[in-house]
């Protein structure tokens, strides 16, 4: 039997208790495997340490075993599409989408010479807006210079739709031509987030009886780190 690739969240506090926990974790996931005729590919599994830049974080390289197999450490992973690293900066990621966009933005500059802005839109939808969307709420807002990278060869692109110099001003033709900028994009996933998840969120009113002006707001969870401010539960309140 042939299984599709399956991944495993653990979190703890103390180095020693994790450790314990995922070794214990493991042992368990490999022999429900072997009871339901299925063989782990030891060659292609491997673990991931989220640290988010902490200074003291635990090292858990060549610790982490299944049975007499060691796991290898990766600090980079691509999971359904997108490439994930340990300190969620997205930045492999961008450099991945930007390096698509770059060759998208050239192939829309040739298109040009045979073809009229209406064609040329539809390449758009269909082929670059589609890669700028794809889970554009977890990377698209990741740092101020990864958004501007994205949005640079956007800009390029409409400006080949429209046949105008780079040097020109694109900002008329992104409403003329009825696209999203990169900063809408992903505020208008935002928006399908909450409506499609609106059970993960409470309003203020949630926590009080009082018929204030903002009780049917969003109400901001509280957090601690900066990592959060970036993700989609914090975001989608803005």
């Amino acid at each position: 039997m042939i299984a599709d690739d399956c991944s495993i969240k653990l979190s703890g506090k103390d180095k020693k208790i994790l450790l314990e926990y995922i070794n214990s974790i493991l042992s368990e996931v490999n022999k429900w495997f072997s009871e339901n005729h299925l063989e782990l590919n030891f060659n292609k599994t491997s673990f991931m340490h989220f640290n988010l830049g902490h200074p003291n974080h635990c090292q858990l390289e060549n610790q982490i075993k299944i049975g007499s197999n060691l796991i290898k450490q990766v600090s980079v992973q691509k999971f359904l599409g997108l490439y994930v690293d340990s300190s969620l900066s997205w930045d492999i990621q961008v450099d991945h989408v930007c390096k698509r966009l770059r060759s998208l933005c050239y192939a829309l500059v040739r298109l040009a010479r045979v073809c009229g802005p209406e064609v040329l839109r539809m390449v758009y939808f269909s082929h670059i807006e589609s890669i700028l969307r794809y889970g554009v709420l977890f990377w698209g807002l990741s740092s101020a210079k990864n958004f501007k990278r994205v949005f640079i060869l956007q800009k390029w692109c409409i400006r080949a739709i429209v046949g105008i110099k780079r040097s020109e001003s694109c900002k008329n033709h992104f409403q003329q031509l009825e696209v999203l900028t990169f900063a809408s994009l992903i505020g208008l996933e935002a928006c399908l987030f909450v409506k499609k998840n609106s059970k993960e969120f409470l309003s203020n009113g949630a926590f009080h009886a009082y018929p204030t002006r903002h009780r049917d707001m969003l109400a901001v969870p509280k957090h601690r780190t900066s990592c959060y401010d970036k993700g989609p539960y914090l975001y989608t309140y803005f």
